[in-house]
């Protein structure tokens, strides 16, 4: 299993939409690049520049982090628990929970309404039956189940 630092897991879930956010002009051409860079290499990105970029997902993990005053704003464990419970999107925005359900030129997932079509750009280890979390139908986690055996 692949293990990531907070600001690399924020990253990935970021990440789908840096192309709105060019789009749109709230991040220059230099920071896209940039931030690609990081991801496709997964180098560890700058906090400062993850709060340049995403000042808004920053900001509602701050306040989602107020509680846990003695953890660092981008501890991986809040991070990965903003993201995955506390992210108030919807529709393609939201981040939801899946299960594999189809990995071929086009894997499905299914989050308990529909199957969904999605990407796997950061070539996670992934398998049939594996939960997975989608933001912006891109695979930006996949969760380590334990198994116990009775014996």
């Amino acid at each position: 299993m692949e293990q990531l630092n907070g600001p690399q897991l924020f990253l990935r879930y970021a990440w789908p939409c840096a192309e709105d956010k060019l789009r749109a002009g709230k991040i220059s051409e230099e920071d896209f690049h940039r931030l690609e860079m990081l991801v496709k290499g997964r180098l560890i990105p700058p906090i400062k520049f993850l709060e340049h970029c995403f000042p808004n997902a920053v900001q509602k993990m701050r306040e989602f982090a107020k509680p846990y005053i003695t953890a660092k704003l981008f501890n991986y464990w809040i991070v990965k628990t903003f993201w995955r419970e506390h992210h108030s999107h919807e529709g393609d925005c939201a981040v939801v929970s899946a299960i594999v359900g189809h990995i071929g030129q086009l894997i499905l997932v299914c989050d308990r309404k529909e199957n969904i079509p999605v990407l796997n750009p950061y070539e996670i280890e992934i398998g049939i039956g594996d939960l997975v979390y989608v933001h912006r139908r891109v695979i930006c986690e996949k969760v380590e189940v334990q198994r116990h055996l009775k014996g």
